[in-house]
């Protein structure tokens, strides 16, 4: 009887290990299978221009910017990123008027979020930057009602200061023709440091990001050309067709 158990307790034994084995096996293929790319896309600098402001203004007098971009490819995934422009903008009710001029850098990375089967140079990616604002401001005329005295208070003033900003951003880059792209992104921004040299006064505008509140919204629509360096190619070492 002693015998019997013992050899049902081997076979047991036997049958578990050959099937643990088995599953180790079919775990390590799905793991080799979930690295589905199989190309190593070229560094590539790509240059270009927002052209959104351009048609903004068109229907807003308001503001006017230059916009000039710039990326660098370090890989499938990371792009440096870096955008530079000048604004000039007014602004005008009954309690101020005053006019913002001023220029930005904005520097920062771009993380591509889809994993293309082939090789392409397409990407929908997610980035941050940080914000340098230097502006000159001319407050024509500005009035505060007062509550606890009579009468208001008037003046004007001019103003220069620089403001540091966290921009946060989705967009989307398509290759319309080999190396030529348009592309678009949605942005939110806030300052960080906004504190003019006048006292009690606040920059009601922020060049790279816009007309001040709590949370600023913007959008951009660039046209680009890339410059690759090199070829797209497989992990075996075979070079690519780009799509």
């Amino acid at each position: 009887m002693k015998a019997k158990l013992l050899l049902g307790f081997i076979l047991s034994s036997f049958c578990l290990m050959h099937s643990t084995r088995g599953w180790a096996q079919d775990t390590s293929s799905v793991r080799i299978k979930k690295d589905t790319v199989s190309y190593l896309l070229p560094k590539a600098l790509t240059l270009g221009i927002d052209i959104s402001y351009p048609i903004r203004y068109a229907f807003n007098k308001d503001e006017k910017v230059f916009e000039v971009v710039a990326d660098f490819r370090f890989n499938n995934n990371w792009y440096a990123a870096v955008e530079a422009g000048y604004a000039d903008a007014s602004q005008e009710n009954s309690y101020i008027s005053y006019n913002t001029k001023g220029g930005y850098l904005k520097l920062g990375a771009n993380r591509n979020l889809i994993k293309f089967q082939k090789a392409s140079n397409n990407s929908v990616y997610a980035g941050a930057r940080a914000v340098i604002s230097v502006l000159n401001t001319d407050v024509y005329n500005y009035t505060i009602n007062q509550k606890d005295w009579p009468g208001d208070v008037s003046g004007s003033f001019t103003d220069n200061s620089t403001v540091y900003s966290l921009e946060l951003l989705l967009g989307i880059k398509v290759e319309l023709l080999k190396n030529f792209f348009t592309g678009w992104s949605i942005r939110g921004g806030f300052p960080i440091v906004n504190k003019a040299t006048t006292d009690g006064y606040e920059n009601l505008y922020i060049p790279g990001l816009g007309f001040k509140k709590n949370f600023m919204f913007n959008f951009n629509y660039t046209l680009s050309y890339m410059l690759p360096m090199g070829k797209a190619k497989s992990k075996t070492g075979t070079v690519e067709n780009v799509k």
